[in-house]
């Protein structure tokens, strides 16, 4: 589904080799050797892109909804995403706001257009708040122009399209309090299944979630830590900080609608809170990675931020517990000299990390930024860190195209082919209307050095740059890319086969 795993196996229908034994003569066994290994570098260079999409006008044109909203979103694309079912059918689900909450729309490709399968509540609206666009930030006669502009908020939430038998669609995610599944049969959706969550979701709180390789489980991560203090403010008007966050895992498999809950709650020193997770199929084992640090804490004495792997076995089975696994990374820095680094763990622009796990070994690639003074700037020092039997190991990972001094560059959702590692990386050119960023890079990863090359430079057929992406394997050996064009103004898709 929105598979939005920044971590989604992709398995292509391409010929590795095929061992077998026949019996000799002799009564001995022969073995046939393999054929020669693909060359994946050569498949995805002949990627070409297909079935282009512009779907603000696609469906802002047809329904109403949109017409004010289709294309406004924050940093992440949370609102619109693209899923394959076991047959290669492609559906589209997007969230928009309706009256005074938040609705979904399931379509389906048929015939070359999108039919509405069904509807559903899902999120809240959270009002009004005035907001800076650091886009439209303007340097006139040496003095820095800074612009606002007051939006609709809608809750941010992550949403998953899953199947279950006969590639019926479910679509998962938060409403009002609980995790909600939306059976969609027809044109008709029913609300089939539901847990309460034991902790209150704000605007500013954090949810990911991930989709297993067969697409009938959905996964989601939430947590408490905006929403416990949102409103409380000591005598002297300063925000009260919760003394213990939670953090809250759900599951749900399609094929048995049921939902699963797991929480954790001896969170005690960090403040911040945010989560990034991959679900390993082969193992039935989530891994769940957390970004604490206490850099907002009034009168800390140095700020710390880390990287920390937990993980929950066998979640539809019982008895199932949130452990924590290992270390990532950890950043001690003082504050007195105005200056402080942290590790930064969003996939938001210009700060896009990853988690992707397989049979037991866990890859990290995460960010350290400089707050303060000339410690860094947003785009930060990048690194790849592997998990494997209680061993951390890392290394440096460098961009693999050195495009502009003014593009700030995003790794994106990593995919794999065969055995090889790729990911998508996208630049985001701000206000220098100069450059030209209205192109995405597939590029690979070398996770045994850290090393990376561009393996195919693709222009975007729509105008505006990515600002935010994601990808989806297209059940065609390729990839559907998603993406809110950097001015805000539309929602665009389109596939590399």
């Amino acid at each position: 589904m929105k598979n939005k795993s920044f971590t989604k196996a992709l398995f292509l229908a391409l010929t590795v080799g095929t061992l077998f034994l026949a019996s000799c003569d002799s009564g001995g066994i022969q073995t046939k050797p393999p054929a020669p290994k693909t060359d994946y570098d050569a498949v995805v260079a002949g990627w070409d892109v297909q079935n282009a999409a512009n779907l603000t006008q696609v469906l802002g044109g047809g329904d109403a909804e949109y017409e004010n909203y289709f294309a406004e979103s924050f940093y992440e694309l949370r609102d619109v995403s693209v899923s394959y079912d076991s047959k290669g059918q492609k559906y589209l689900l997007c969230k928009y706001p309706s009256g005074d909450g938040v609705a979904f729309s399931l379509y389906k490709m048929e015939n070359g257009n999108f039919t509405k399968l069904g509807s559903g509540e899902l999120g809240f609206y959270g009002g009004n708040m005035l907001y800076y666009d650091p886009r439209k930030t303007e340097l006139v006669n040496g003095v820095v122009k800074v612009h606002f502009e007051e939006l609709d908020v809608y809750y941010r939430s992550e949403m998953a399209l899953i199947f279950g038998e006969d590639d019926i669609p479910y679509v998962v995610g938060y409403l009002d309090g609980k995790m909600v599944a939306y059976r969609v049969s027809g044109v008709i959706s029913t609300l089939c299944a539901s847990v309460e969550l034991p902790l209150e979701i704000g605007m500013d709180s954090r949810c990911e979630a991930d989709v297993s390789a067969d697409g009938t489980k959905a996964f989601f991560v939430l947590g408490s830590e905006v929403s416990k203090y949102t409103d409380a403010n000591d005598e002297f008007g300063r925000l009260i900080y919760p003394d213990n966050p939670v953090m809250c895992v759900t599951a749900f498999d399609a094929k048995s609608e049921k939902f699963v809950m797991l929480t954790k709650t001896d969170f005690t020193e960090y403040a911040a809170m945010s989560y990034m997770v991959s679900y390993d199929d082969k193992n039935d084992t989530l891994y769940i990675l957390c970004n604490e640090n206490n850099i907002n804490v009034e009168n800390a004495e140095e700020g710390v931020s880390k990287l920390t792997l937990f993980k929950a076995e066998d979640i539809f089975f019982g008895g199932a517990e949130i452990q924590y696994e290992a270390d990532i990374e950890e950043i001690h820095d003082s504050f007195d000299d105005g200056k402080s680094q942290s590790v930064a763990l969003s996939r938001d622009n210009g700060y896009s990390n990853g988690i992707w796990a397989e049979n037991g070994k866990v890859y990290v690639v995460y960010k350290v930024i400089g707050l303060g003074g000339n410690t860094g700037d947003a785009s930060g020092d990048a690194f790849l860190a592997t998990y494997e039997n209680g061993n951390v190991s890392k290394k440096s990972v460098s961009f693999a195209d050195d495009f502009s001094p003014y593009a700030k560059p995003a790794f994106d959702d990593f995919f794999f082919l065969g055995s090889e590692v790729y990911y998508i990386e996208g630049y985001n050119c701000g206000a220098n209307i100069s450059a030209r960023c209205e192109f995405v890079n597939v590029c690979k990863l070398n996770v045994e050095t850290g090393e990376t090359y561009v393996v195919k430079k693709v222009e975007t057929p729509e105008t505006g740059a990515p600002y935010c992406m994601e990808i989806t394997p297209n059940g065609k050996n390729g990839l559907c890319i998603v993406y809110l064009t950097e001015n805000k103004e539309a929602f665009c898709c389109f596939e590399l086969g």
